[in-house]
């Protein structure tokens, strides 16, 4: 049985708003709770 779905992280656009934490990573691989949030998104 799969997981359900709690929240969706909507991580499009060029990250401009995101200003210094953006500017050497890109916004999914910015980290959450300690891992990227690409890695938070895998099932």
């Amino acid at each position: 049985m799969k997981p359900e779905i709690e929240a969706i992280v909507f991580a499009g656009g060029l990250g401009k708003r995101m200003g210094e934490f953006t500017r050497s990573h890109q916004k999914c691989m910015l980290q959450v709770d300690g891992k990227p949030i690409l890695e938070h998104c895998a099932i």
